[in-house]
């Protein structure tokens, strides 16, 4: 894989890594799907919390994981999702997964745990609690036959002036 398509960044607390999601929210266009894996504790809402600020929605973000999924209303609506809890993959179409699919952006904490439901092209970011205060985030392009995208290339040329 080309280095063009994969990211690796440390973090220094919580406000470094709200700022990685507010970068990324300038790149944000409908049809974004954000695949977020990490242990517990590792930065996953924290980056979701900068995202949806750099989206420029008004409402709190907080840890989905006893709703499922939270969405977050603007011009590009934000569904916040975390697959922790789910029994079974399918439960997510009740909380408008589909139409989000398309309409607007999907941010999905523990996104392993659906794999069959995952879109074909994601960001994949995967959050590591180093120490006390610093965090590993890598982040890689996942793309459909190893095609490129423009809208996922301009998020990763975007991470390379971080």
């Amino acid at each position: 894989m080309s280095d063009h398509f994969h990211a690796e960044l440390l973090l220094a607390g919580e406000a470094s890594t709200e700022n990685l999601g507010r970068q990324l929210a300038k790149a944000m266009v409908p049809g974004t799907f954000l695949d977020l894996r990490g242990d517990l504790g590792s930065g996953k809402t924290t980056f979701v919390r900068g995202l949806a600020e750099g989206m420029q929605l008004a409402s709190q973000v907080r840890s989905p994981t006893f709703v499922i999924a939270t969405l977050h209303e603007g011009q590009v609506p934000l569904l916040h999702v975390d697959a922790y809890r789910l029994d079974q993959q399918e439960e997510l179409a009740l909380h408008g997964w589909n139409d989000y699919l398309e309409s607007g952006v999907i941010a999905a904490e523990w996104a392993g745990r659906i794999e069959g439901m995952l879109p074909p092209e994601r960001l994949l970011i995967c959050f590591e609690t180093v120490d006390q205060g610093h965090r590993r985030v890598q982040i890689e392009w996942v793309g459909a036959n190893g095609s490129e995208s423009p809208h996922y290339q301009q998020c990763m040329n975007l991470l390379g002036t971080l």
